[in-house]
């Protein structure tokens, strides 16, 4: 028997590429004026299919134009240089930030579409746009609303982060996520896409807010420290790489990017596990130990006490510091 003829396996379909996590920041170094601005990227090189995976396999950061880089990541990645090549085509570099943005959305949905195309309306005999245009009178009621409850569902997983200069010489950073939204992070100053997304955002997050990390601020090597650890950070999921990290570092009008070896992204991985990574608390956990000794309604009994003692206390203090106030004046009175 023969079978109905298939469509060809695809990349996205053994899930190519859902491992990953893609970490950039912008760094403004305003304390130091003869050093420009600089974008740093830190991702792992993981791919994986069904069953299978490769590390330090694949790179997801490349050129866009002139001063703008990509990263991106998700099961759908093996179409991501396409939509890159068709922003090439449209845009100089010259552009200002926002349209350069707005050229790889356009290209991004321009693919989605065309793989909903593919994957649903083909066999119907439908185009992306006769569906949307005659779909409704063509095909009856219940069938249209079958097919565009399946468009609906469609997940077309690939991210983008765009970073570059503009003419002035000054970092932008967007995103485009998973339903095409594109997002500006300039101001923030960093971002993070990829299943490993989360726990690097944290780390990133926990050290701006303890004022460790500052896009306006931070010097390049600290910025690229934060990016080394946050993507370390991120291994603890599954779904990220832990055998290859690529770092590198682009400046305004560059010659050559900076990038480490990834012997040297293991040298500092070292260090950082031995000095800086998060290490338990003996004193915190001694604390704890005091604190379970006591039921909690005890603990409670003595921090309501210890709370009603506070305005006794002062109290009494402003009582006292009349009353030698008051003697002072009796002695200058005399």
């Amino acid at each position: 028997m023969i079978s109905a003829p298939r469509d060809a396996p695809r990349l996205s379909d053994e899930r190519f590429g859902q491992m990953s996590v893609c970490i950039c920041l912008l760094c403004r170094d305003v304390n130091n004026h003869d050093v420009g601005e600089h974008i740093v990227f830190v991702e792992d090189r993981k791919v994986t299919f069904t069953g299978f995976s490769a590390d330090g396999a694949v790179s997801k950061h490349d050129i866009l134009v002139q001063n703008w880089w990509v990263q991106y990541a998700g099961n759908d990645v093996d179409t991501a240089p396409l939509v890159i090549e068709a922003v090439r085509s449209k845009i100089t570099g010259n552009e200002a930030p926002r349209l350069i943005g707005e050229a790889l959305q356009e290209a991004w949905t321009q693919y989605r579409d065309k793989e909903i195309e593919t994957r649903i309306l083909r066999k119907h005999g439908y185009t992306f746009e006769s569906f949307r245009d005659e779909g409704r009178e063509k095909c009856g009621e219940s069938v249209y609303d079958q097919l565009h409850d399946r468009i609906d569902a469609f997940k077309f997983s690939l991210e983008f982060m765009l970073a570059g200069f503009d003419s002035q010489g000054i970092a932008h950073l967007m995103a485009i996520s998973r339903d095409g939204a594109l997002s500006v992070y300039s101001e923030l100053g960093f971002w993070a896409i990829g299943s490993g997304a989360h726990a690097a955002l944290s780390s990133l997050s926990f050290h701006v807010e303890h004022n460790n990390l500052c896009s306006c601020c931070s010097c390049v090597h600290n910025a690229v420290y934060f990016g080394c650890e946050a993507k370390f950070m991120a291994e603890t999921s599954n779904e990220v790489g832990k055998e290859a990290t690529s770092v590198t570092v682009h400046e305004d009008n560059e010659e050559e990017p900076q990038s480490f070896f990834n012997s040297e992204v293991e040298e500092i991985k070292k260090r950082w596990l031995k000095y800086g990574a998060p290490k338990p608390s003996e004193k915190a956990m001694l604390e704890i130990h005091r604190l379970m000794e006591k039921a909690p309604s005890a603990r409670f009994a003595e921090a309501r006490a210890k709370h009603m003692q506070g305005p006794q206390k002062r109290r009494a203090n402003q009582q006292g510091s009349k009353t030698k106030a008051g003697g002072k004046d009796k002695v200058t009175a005399l």
